[in-house]
Order: structure tokens, then sequence, then C-alpha cells
């Protein structure tokens, strides 16, 4: 009995506490030890009302992998962006006073998944002003640099005198701070068009857990190429073909092994190539082929041709409808000197193209480059799409010929064709 009225004392002490501070705390253990720490995720609901979305719905983190949350203490307390491997942008008065600061990347939810960065440096602009929130902005530096995926990507900043545009997407749960997407003038694939399966029969929809991530290549009977940031981390794969549409028609395989690059690097992007073989093979036909691969000692052309089903702009969302653009290649030279101002290295692994105002974009990576019908590249990666100082950047297959052959003898099904 005296056991019991300890318990009763106790609950009535919580109660108590939790009515004064106004505020309902949900304690949940995150499964995990990332950058060292069992980390306690404590997310605080306030009872006033805060800049909640109304109207809005739920999203994948792939549809805004530069999201994050924010946590002081353990408690998520605001939202913020990905703005480099290093740097995080959020509100100032999300960061004000100071606290024990961890950050959630490539998550949909608030209390589980993703990776947890802690707080190397805390800068608050030193005009905020905390009665009129003006200069609502700080800075976040974290101690390990993001690992760069589809869930975890940067985001874009709007440089100084770009006018604001008249609609604005952003995410928001129960937070203060959104990042928000715009549309960027010629972002669009000026010139690209929609096109049939058969033009490009070999071009494949990938997709994780029912959504769709990726495009890719059929190579043999077999196995399909594609990026090997397209499936790091796992997941339960499937592969659509022979289908102008990504979202019906077509034969669908699933994943019955995936190969990565050993030697790809998460950072770089360097030797971002991947192969997956299907649990059936494919049925050809006018739809469905392989395409053939470039052998190691054929040089690049000039012009390609790149198709998939990626977003149409910068920020936007994967259209269901195959589309297909015709770009340039640009001087590995020119290429580096460009991508040197961001600090990213091009190597021997890649090959740049461009044209202006064409580009592939979110959506299009894994997909093939080709040209008369000879696949040459990989969609891998850029910043931005279509950005006249950034050209796309692709995976050079002529480089990666043998990785690709020891893969299939090592693993089996039928070898491609290299011409």
């Amino acid at each position: 009995m005296w056991r019991l009225k300890i318990i009763l004392i106790c609950v009535r002490l919580i109660l108590q506490i939790e009515n004064a501070s106004g505020q309902i705390s949900n304690t949940t253990l995150l499964g995990e030890d990332l950058d060292g720490f069992n980390y306690i995720t404590k997310t605080k609901l306030n009872k006033g009302n805060n800049t909640r979305i109304v109207g809005g719905k739920p999203i994948n983190i792939r549809q805004v992998p530069w999201q994050v949350a924010l946590y002081n203490d353990g408690y998520f307390i605001c939202g913020g962006s990905i703005i480099s491997p290093d740097w995080v942008v959020t509100a100032a008065h999300c960061a004000e006073g100071g606290g024990s600061f961890a950050i959630r990347a490539g998550s949909p939810y608030l209390n589980r998944g993703g990776q947890i960065r802690w707080a190397r440096l805390v800068v608050v602009h030193a005009g905020y002003s905390a009665r009129t929130g003006s200069r609502d902005i700080a800075l976040i530096r974290v101690y390990t640099r993001f690992r760069i995926t589809n869930f975890v990507r940067p985001i874009a900043i709007a440089r100084s005198r770009r006018r604001l545009p008249k609609k604005l997407f952003g995410i928001d749960d129960l937070d203060y701070f959104d990042p928000k997407i715009y549309n960027v003038n010629g972002t669009r694939i000026v010139g690209g068009r929609p096109i049939n399966i058969r033009q490009v029969p070999w071009q494949v929809a990938l997709y994780d857990n029912g959504y769709f991530i990726c495009g890719g290549s059929i190579i043999s009977a077999d196995w399909v190429l594609t990026a090997a940031h397209c499936v790091e981390g796992g997941g339960r794969f499937a592969v659509r073909a022979g289908s102008s549409y990504a979202n019906r028609g077509g034969q669908i395989r699933r994943a019955r092994l995936v190969v990565m690059h050993a030697r790809y690097n998460t950072y770089t992007a360097n030797r971002d190539i991947a192969m997956i073989r299907v649990n059936r093979r494919f049925i050809f036909n006018r739809f469905v082929r392989p395409i053939v691969l470039t052998r190691t000692g054929r040089r690049l052309p000039q012009r390609f041709f790149v198709s998939g089903w990626g977003s149409r702009r910068e920020g936007g969302s994967a259209t269901q409808r195959l589309r297909g653009v015709t770009i340039d290649r640009l001087n590995r030279r020119r290429c580096r000197a460009k991508y040197a101002r961001a600090g990213v290295p091009i190597t021997h692994f890649m090959f740049c193209a461009t044209t202006p105002q064409r580009d592939t974009c979110q959506g299009d990576s894994g997909g093939p480059i080709v040209r008369r019908r000879i696949q040459y590249g990989i969609v891998s990666f850029g910043i931005g799409c279509a950005r006249p100082r950034f050209p796309g950047v692709y995976t050079n297959i002529r480089r990666l010929n043998r990785w690709i052959r020891n893969v299939i003898r090592r693993r089996g099904g039928r070898m491609p064709r290299f011409s």
C-alpha cells in the first residue's frame, strides 16, 4: 500500500510540472549511434499558436533533401536548411541564448532516422533585433560534414539582386523557419521535349519503397546501370522498363542484387556508378532493349542526348512523362575551373555537358547520356539545374568498363555489349 501511495504522489508531481510549464514532452530513444552519441530526441509541442502549415500535405524528404530539424538540449525547436556540407542556415531567434544544438538531416520524421550532427559553431547576425525580428538569421557549422545522398543535399541561395517570386514553397512542422524554393529563370529544360519510350527503350525508372528516385539504363537482360548515389544506404528497389510514364505501364522488376563501386566517394561523387541485377530477366521488345556501352578507347563525342523523368525546374518535383534533351560536352579544363569556385573536384571519372538553358535536373540522376545508341555516361550531379556557371556532371563509363565486366563475371548474368 505504501508503494502505491508513493507512485501516486510522483504522478501528481509530474502532472503539476507539465501543467506549470505548459508543455507536453514526448521522449523517444533514437536507436542509432551517430557521431559517437546515443541521442535522445524530446519533441516539445507548445500549446500556443505557431507558424504551422495549413492546407499543406505530407511529403517525403527526397522532395526537400536540404530540410533539417534543429534541437536544443534534446528538444526539437526549429527547422533549417543545408547550404553546404558544413553549414546550416536557420533563424536567429532559434539559436539565440546558446545551448547544446544538434541537427537531424535526411529524415521526414522528427524522432527517428537520418544523419545527426552536432553544432560546432553558431553565428547569429550581429544586427538581429529580438524585438522587431529584423535580420533574423543565423548560421550553424556542424562538427562532421553531412554525407550527401538522395535524402541529404544542400539548397542554392538566391543571389543579392534576384527579385522575390510571387509564389514560394515552404516546409513547416510546428517550427518557425522554412527554407523556400522558387523557380529560377532558365532552370526549365528549355528545348527538351516529351519523348516516347521507343526512342530510348533502354531507359528505366528506379523506385525505392514505391517512391520514384532516379533513372537508369538496361545494359543486359539481367542488369541495370545507375548512379551510386541513387542506391547508397540500401532500400527496397524496383525498376520500371518499357513505359513512357513513371507511374504506370511497362515491365516491373525487383532488385535481386545491388552493387556499388567500392571506391565511390559520397562527398565528391567520384566513381558514381552502381549496378542492379533484377529478379527476372527483361522481356525484350520494341519498348525494352539494352543500350550498348562505350568501349574504353572511344573518344567522347561533342553532343549527347539525355532522357529521364526529372524535374523541369530547379526545386520542382519529377514529371510523369518521359522527356529528352540534347546537350553539348564542355571542355574538361573549363569545367574544372567553373567547379573550382565551389570547391568541387572534377576527376577523370567524370565529364561535363551543358547547353544554355538546357540541363538534367532532380530525378534525372542515374539515367543514361547517349550518342547514336551508345551510352557514354551516367547522370551524376550538378549545382542547381541549367545554371550557366555550373554544367551538369556525368560519370565517365569509359573509365569504368573493367569494373562493369568484373561485377558481371563475379555475380553472373549476361554481359552487355561494348562498342
